[in-house]
């Protein structure tokens, strides 16, 4: 790598006007979410731009892209949400039964967990043996994982329910060990970090303060015990795996033919491009065989050139847009139950985010229980 005193200027410049651009005083789910964004996918990949690898044009367009995003998530328009009748102990007594089954029908597929998946860098043998029997319960455990045990462990923190918690955190941890998705495991202090941003106010200073110590603290480990999976996972995986992974995409789509959403449920009339998925072909070109997932703005990149990282980015705006009209962000239980499906485009298409990742199923939830909270108090009130 070698620093480019041209793209670093170029870059410094888009990093500025994105923070300008980005919300600061109010309290909402867009600004959570773009903060998060902004500091996992946007700052790793404008740095490693200035690095030398990526490539600026591909940068730029990301940048306005996102500037695109903000701007359309911020229309001011106000949905109302959906009267059900549901009270939050059926909701919470729902949602943990589907989870316990999921957590059951995991163990009826595949025995008692190993331990094997706490170790980290045994992640991938562990991925592919498990067994989950049918193509539905691929989704089901997805949406378990990401979507209701975050959901239900915030609700036991936040309304001292603690047992609630518990459970979903065992059941949270139970999937881990069966499946060995890293984000199962990392989402539980996703939550915590979650609860802590809306405690503390401030999204950008408390998102800089983890960022930093988990940077510094991961490098002293390092250094103290020449353990090198920590620094690792904190360093590496976070802040140059994924800009790393974007770029080859851009490298390989710009001298392919794009896939046109082919491979996803938006383009079921259009035949396939590619018989394999794109993170397979990505990754066996440029990491030696290794399932290569990327960004959102990095497969609408793949499925539309320069084009379908703006039309991807349009789309996102929207979908942030009725989010956020129509979930209390300032709840902490409601903003869990998307959180860990929006933190899932650093590293997912935006098609496969909305279905496979549960963005669609945590929105409902979010709205369902949002609901519910307005109902509360408006009894109250009367």
């Amino acid at each position: 790598m070698s620093l480019s005193p041209y793209e670093l200027g170029i870059c410094i410049t888009l990093f500025v006007i994105i923070g300008l651009s980005l919300p600061v005083k109010e309290t909402s789910l867009r600004l959570i979410i773009l903060h998060f964004l902004f500091a996992f996918s946007l700052v790793p990949l404008l740095v490693y731009t200035i690095l030398g690898p990526g490539n600026l044009i591909y940068t730029s367009i990301i940048c306005i892209g996102f500037i695109l995003t903000i701007l359309i998530s911020d229309l001011g328009i106000h949905l109302t949400r959906p009267s059900l009748p549901i009270n939050i102990y059926n909701l919470t007594t729902l949602l943990l039964s589907f989870s316990i089954f999921i957590g059951l029908w995991l163990l009826i597929q595949n025995g008692l967990p190993q331990l094997t998946a706490l170790d980290l860098r045994d992640v991938y043998e562990v991925r592919g043996t498990t067994i989950y029997g049918g193509t539905l319960f691929v989704y089901l455990v997805s949406w378990q994982a990401k979507v209701v045990n975050p959901f239900l462990i915030a609700y036991g923190i936040t309304n001292k329910k603690y047992m609630v918690g518990l459970v979903a955190f065992c059941l949270q941890l139970g999937t881990y060990l069966y499946t060995s998705h890293k984000i199962y495991l990392f989402s539980i202090g996703l939550v915590v970090l979650l609860i802590w941003i809306l405690f503390e106010g401030s999204v950008s200073l408390t998102l800089s303060k983890v960022l930093s110590i988990s940077v510094v603290s991961s490098y002293i480990v390092y250094l103290f015990s020449d353990l090198l999976i920590i620094p690792s996972i904190m360093i590496r995986r976070v802040f140059f795996l994924p800009p790393k992974a974007q770029t080859h995409y851009y490298d390989y789509f710009s001298e392919n033919e794009f896939a046109y959403f082919s491979m996803s449920r938006v383009g079921f009339f259009i035949d396939e491009v590619y018989e394999e998925s794109l993170p397979t072909i990505i990754g066996r070109e440029y990491f030696s065989g290794a399932s290569a997932n990327a960004a959102y703005f990095a497969d609408g990149y793949a499925q539309l050139g320069l084009l379908g990282i703006l039309i991807v980015s349009i789309v996102l705006g929207f979908v942030l847009l009725i989010a956020n009209s129509m979930i209390d962000s300032t709840d902490p239980i409601a903003t869990t139950a998307v959180i860990i499906p929006f933190f899932s485009l650093i590293n997912s298409a935006l098609t496969t985010t909305l279905l496979t990742h549960g963005l669609v199923v945590g929105i409902a939830l979010a709205i369902l229980y949002s609901s519910i909270q307005t109902s509360n108090k408006r009894e109250v009130i009367q």
